[in-house]
């Protein structure tokens, strides 16, 4: 399903997203929903091999959405066209500490628990040679692996060859004042998205400013839970998020000086669409003892979310 904004959804969603936009958490993995709309694009070669400034551009028919005071420098008739062919790589490259006493967290985050050779339970279980549960082997005594393949880092390349755009100006004068009027049309934002998160963490134990993990209130396994000692349990996923699409914008400006004084106004009629696609893959449930975490499939599940 394409969503498609029109011009009143569209300024409405940028100036929401200009205040919110710091406050998504990538960890959490938030719903795509103000993602890219800050992303606006320049169409100007000249302003671009500036840094992206508008002020002091003169002879530039491109910047006369952003800047059409400079119209006026316009020298006669001048017509653009251009196109873009962008290329995306996005990594992301993950790295950890250990997480107090849990000294498996930190291979289970970055998929090395491989290279650990799996212990005789069974010898445990001879050495103890007791009935007692809390002597048994338990989890603390084996190598918790994950259940899929995937590492922690991942990269992510795109192209897109982008849609030509155009310009045309003519000046004019009118007594003692210079006109000039424009016309165009042109991307206005580019609302490409991507990012992804193998170690997702819910609730998030690497947050510090949720305090520490309590491990007094865990028990040491499973066969010693009570009513007052209870591990915790917290889901393990990998979430994705794309989205594709662009806002283009129809108008036109005018210029208009006087002697040292010039002045400028534009109309831009927005439109466009994304096609969103999002994704939460359970990886598993990390439960964690006082000193120790087992992996389990429950509350493993899986979410797509494809509007395209």
């Amino acid at each position: 399903m394409k969503q498609t904004l029109n011009l009143l959804k569209t300024v409405t969603l940028f100036c929401v997203g200009l205040l919110n936009i710091q406050q998504t958490n990538a960890q959490d993995g938030v719903p795509l929903t103000l993602q890219g709309l800050t992303h606006t694009s320049n169409p100007s070669v000249i302003s671009r091999s500036a840094g992206g400034i508008t002020i002091g551009m003169r002879n530039d028919v491109s910047i006369m959405f952003s800047n059409p005071a400079m119209l006026t420098t316009v020298e006669g008739i001048q017509v653009s066209f251009g196109g873009l062919q962008q290329y995306l790589y996005t990594k992301q490259e993950q790295q950890y500490g250990t997480l107090q006493n849990f000294s498996a967290f930190p291979l289970l985050m970055l998929s090395q628990t491989d290279l650990i050779p799996d212990p005789d339970t069974a010898l445990i279980n001879a050495k103890n040679r007791s009935t007692t549960p809390s002597n048994r082997a338990n989890q603390a005594d084996s190598i918790q692996r994950p259940f899929d393949s995937k590492q922690p880092n991942w990269n992510d390349s795109r192209s897109k060859s982008l849609p030509l755009q155009g310009f045309a100006a003519i000046p004019f004068k009118v007594g003692h004042f210079k006109i000039v009027a424009g016309v165009g049309g042109v991307e206005y934002a580019n609302l490409n998205w991507y990012y992804q998160n193998n170690n997702n963490l819910s609730p998030n134990v690497l947050d510090v400013t949720g305090g520490t993990i309590l491990n007094a209130t865990m028990p040491a396994n499973d066969y010693i839970a009570t009513a007052t000692l209870r591990p915790l349990n917290v889901q393990w996923y990998q979430s994705i998020q794309r989205r594709d699409g662009s806002i283009y914008g129809i108008g036109g400006a005018v210029g208009v000086s006087y002697q040292r004084y010039s002045l400028g106004f534009s109309v831009l009629s927005l439109s466009g669409s994304t096609t969103d696609y999002e994704a939460r893959i359970g990886r598993g449930r990390m439960v964690f003892y006082s000193s120790s975490i087992r992996l389990d499939r429950g509350g493993m599940t899986n979410v797509f979310n494809d509007l395209g």
